[in-house]
């Protein structure tokens, strides 16, 4: 099927009315291709009522079928109540038939397998344009609020040497009907079977790259291939069969592949059949910034370089090839992407494809993205992103995030979106490179794997096979150091505003709503160091205090807001200190927000109500009480024995301590995360009223500026207020 003249294509059998259960075909044509897209989707639909699919294909979706219910069934034990709920209500309310996962499973595994490929043939041959057929066509006007629409569709005439229409780029129904006669009257051949096994297409072309990779055996990895226990004192192990951990100093083990890969895998039964991969280095979006007249912020190319990439193909396989590969079994994989200073990369599989995700990220390093592809599909990548780009600026609350970062960072250029110019100038090779460049080095990057994990002589074997074997560019496989990859990294200059800025924000709306961010600058007083463990400590402890504070401001307006003047819908606190630099011995900064949401007449009012009710906490007359802070304590501490008992928290929280200041002072992990628990401990035992007071007065004090955005009905003019 031709990409150039479609974004996407696909069918689906739900039912728009109870009565009714069509076929429906549907598809997102480029600009100025309508009619050559409508052609070709009704040519497919065609060829498949006249042949049929191939026997490959079907078993192919029964696979993928079938996975979906083994998957439903071994987790049948964790399964939200949620959806137990929805069931009964479908079985109260529709009479839908409710067996439950085991049973519905069983009757899976017992009729897909039967059906045969005929059957499934025979369905497409309901695709039949002489009979009841109801064609649905919208597109935007060609106009100049359609800037990108109206000029592709320009260009797109022009390639094909004939005039853009001037009102509305829809054939009519005769024109439809003459499209579908044609189509009907075509002669066409069958479908090409696959040109080779898919099932094997994978571990062939990791194969096919023997000659790239490291040697492998166990005699090749010296003695830092041998797993070291990591032991965490007083950290327990979550399991499934108890409400509360376990006492068990184990925390896990890390290994050091022969390309300096750190990798660090935990045994949980949490979850049976989920295994979760993350990773993460040093070096993001801070390294890629513009400066000139006619360019700034983050380098464009870094922005979309992740998109870029699935476009033009990761793992050397097109993003269709890669997808058919996929299909039947249970494996997420995502890039890599980039956030302000490091580069991560999160995945997950079932315990049975965990082999397949692993050559899968294999793959994503010895197999680079290409620096071009075909005209048709590098045009549907920047349609693609331009199309995003429009949508960020029809978005009410994407303009009103943008303004609020925009007042908080005081309009730094790494708040900038890339402009419509920009993105028409897209250097595709360059974005490939800045991919490829990310995932060249596997000696600079950290993984955490945990979950439902293979025995561990098997783990060891695979991750050798496959992560260990990649290599790295330039040939030093010596991992670098961590202070070094860490002082390696550009910061970012933002400042929080020196003065009080009030920022009106007024834009359309179908229903008028109102959005307020009241913001205020914030910096612990605590800074890590890199030879004394207990200057990390200290900022450790400062920073969870500081959560419980939020935990604290964030209950009392609500109280306030909501159900004392009853004319809020929501509010949240928050702190964000993501842009603050890495570097040791630099005090963390950021921003303490209050965010809520009104009727838009009433946000002057309560912005002044939550200043006057923080002035009140701090003067006293309001003060923090010992059951407000035994209230919050509590929360945290039932929030976090949820969060302990998924494999998400262990990953996430593990791979934070190996990038964490902390880790630089002690490079083990075992120690930090017990540190970590310890901090964690005594700052709830020790949390009170009296300290919730210094430390609101310390965090927010009476002569600080702070920053107001407010979110309103488009009605005149933006208006900006400073004092």
């Amino acid at each position: 099927v031709d990409h150039g003249i479609f974004f996407s294509a696909g069918t689906d059998t739900s039912d728009p009315l109870p009565a009714l259960s069509p076929l429906s075909a549907s598809l997102a044509p480029l600009p100025g291709r309508v009619r050559p897209a409508i052609k070709s989707m009704l040519r497919e639909l065609e060829r498949l009522r006249r042949f049929g699919f191939h026997v490959a294909e079907v078993q192919r979706a029964k696979r993928s079928m079938l996975a979906e219910f083994e998957e439903d069934y071994i987790q049948r034990e964790q399964r939200p109540s949620e959806s137990f709920a929805e069931e009964f209500t479908a079985l109260f309310l529709d009479e839908d038939c409710a067996p439950g996962v085991e049973e519905r499973a069983r009757i899976a595994a017992q009729i897909l397998p039967e059906i045969p490929c005929e059957e499934v043939s025979g369905i497409a041959k309901l695709y039949d344009f002489t009979k009841n057929v109801v064609v649905k066509i919208a597109t935007p006007l060609m106009s100049l609020r359609s800037p990108a629409y109206t000029c592709w569709s320009v260009l797109q005439a022009c390639r094909q040497v004939s005039l853009p229409r001037p009102s509305l780029d829809l054939p009519s129904e005769e024109e439809v009907a003459r499209i579908m006669k044609d189509v009907t009257a075509e002669t066409m051949e069958a479908w090409p079977p696959d040109q080779d096994d898919v099932d094997g297409r994978l571990k062939r072309l990791f194969e096919g790259c023997a000659e790239q990779l490291l040697p492998g055996g166990e005699g090749g990895h010296g003695d830092n291939a041998k797993p070291r226990e990591v032991r965490a004192q007083g950290v327990p192990r979550p399991t499934r069969a108890s409400e509360v951990a376990v006492e068990d100093e184990k925390l896990g083990e890390e290994v050091i592949l022969q390309n300096g890969l750190r990798i660090f895998f935990k045994e949980t039964d949490l979850f049976d059949d989920e295994i979760l991969v993350k990773g993460r280095r040093w070096g993001g979006l801070s390294e890629f910034q513009e400066t000139g007249m006619f360019s700034g912020g983050i380098s464009c190319e870094a922005q979309v370089n992740q998109m870029c990439a699935m476009m033009l193909g990761i793992c050397g396989l097109p993003a269709e090839s890669l997808q058919e590969c996929l299909e039947g079994k249970r494996v997420d994989p995502s890039p890599p992407t980039m956030e302000a200073y490091t580069t991560s990369l999160d995945a997950s599989s079932s315990p049975a494809d965990f082999e397949v995700l692993l050559m899968l990220i294999a793959l994503l390093f010895v197999r680079p993205v290409p620096s071009s592809g075909s005209a048709g599909r590098l045009s549907l990548v920047k349609l693609g992103l331009l199309a995003w780009r429009l949508a960020e600026d029809r978005d009410p609350q994407s303009q009103f995030q943008r303004r609020v970062q925009s007042a908080v960072t005081g309009n730094h250029p790494y708040t900038w979106l890339p402009s419509l110019w920009r993105i028409l100038r897209l250097n595709f090779k360059t974005a490939a490179q800045i991919f490829n460049q990310r995932a060249s080095q596997p000696r600079e990057w950290t993984f955490v794997v945990a979950g439902k994990l293979p025995k561990k002589e098997r783990l060891m074997t695979l991750l050798e096979s496959y992560l260990g074997s990649i290599p790295n560019q330039g040939g030093e496989n010596e991992r670098v150091n961590d202070l070094t990859m860490r002082e390696a990294v550009t910061p970012l200059d933002v400042h929080f505003p020196q003065k009080t800025l009030w920022e009106d924000v007024h834009l359309r709306m179908v229903e008028p709503k109102g959005s307020t961010v009241l913001s205020f600058p914030l910096q612990l007083s605590s800074s890590s160091s890199v030879s004394s463990l207990e200057k990390c400590a200290e900022e450790l402890r400062e920073i969870m205090q500081l959560q419980l504070l939020v935990r604290l401001l964030e209950t009392r307006l609500v109280e306030v807001l909501r159900f004392q003047r009853g004319q809020v819908y929501s509010v949240a606190v928050g702190t964000d200190m993501g842009l603050s630099p890495p570097k040791m011995g630099t005090a963390r900064k950021g921003s303490l927000s209050v965010r809520f949401e009104c009727d838009p007449t009433e946000s002057d009012e309560l912005v002044a109500a939550t200043r006057e009710e923080l002035q009140r906490l701090r003067d006293g007359r309001a003060a923090f009480t010992k059951e407000n802070v035994s209230a919050a304590v509590e929360q945290d501490r039932r929030e976090f024995e949820e969060l302990i008992h998924t494999n998400s928290w262990w990953a996430g929280t593990t791979l934070d301590l190996y990038f964490s200041r902390c880790f630089v002072a002690q490079p083990d992990v075992g120690s930090i995360m017990s540190l970590w628990w310890t901090a964690r401990k005594e700052t709830l035992e020790s949390f009170n009223e009296d300290l919730a007071q210094q430390l609101l007065t310390a965090i927010l004090p009476a002569s600080g500026h702070s920053v107001v955005v407010a979110m309103r009905p488009k009605g005149g003019k933006v208006q900006a207020q400073s004092s």
